[in-house]
């Protein structure tokens, strides 16, 4: 078992058929999620059999509800990179997931986990109020 941290949150991998196949914390300005003229930069990409995960953990008071305007703007962002990553053919859908920090343990997989994230639609709507 692996587990990757950053300074508030870790995801574990496991064993089972919905573990990750690979993972990583992406270097600053690596991935093209253009936000308030600069790279976004979550904090994982996961790798599934059969979709692909960027993952957002946050503090809960930041995720709302209200929802954070900052964060809000850059989960926008994201959703819009998933959505044009997800139509290159032959590739795997993307989702993004914003998870909130205190839903992160070890002992839970990755399947329970994104299950946890925080449920909002590209126009603004929290959809976990």
């Amino acid at each position: 078992m692996k587990t990757a941290g950053t300074s508030n949150a870790k995801i574990t991998t496991g064993r089972n058929q919905q573990s990750p196949r690979r993972w990583v914390q992406p270097p600053e300005g690596n991935i093209p999620i253009y936000w308030r003229g600069r790279n976004y930069n979550p904090d994982f990409i996961v790798e599934t059999a059969d979709r692909n995960y960027l993952i957002e953990v946050k503090r809960r008071k930041e995720i709302g509800p209200p929802m954070d305007v900052e964060v809000k703007k850059k989960a926008i962002a994201a959703l819009r990179w998933c959505q044009a990553a997800s139509g290159i053919p032959g590739g795997k859908p993307w989702e993004y997931k914003l998870i909130p920090d205190d839903a992160i343990d070890a002992a839970n997989d990755l399947r329970f986990t994104v299950s946890l994230a925080h449920r909002f639609s590209e126009s603004g709507g929290d959809l976990s109020e």
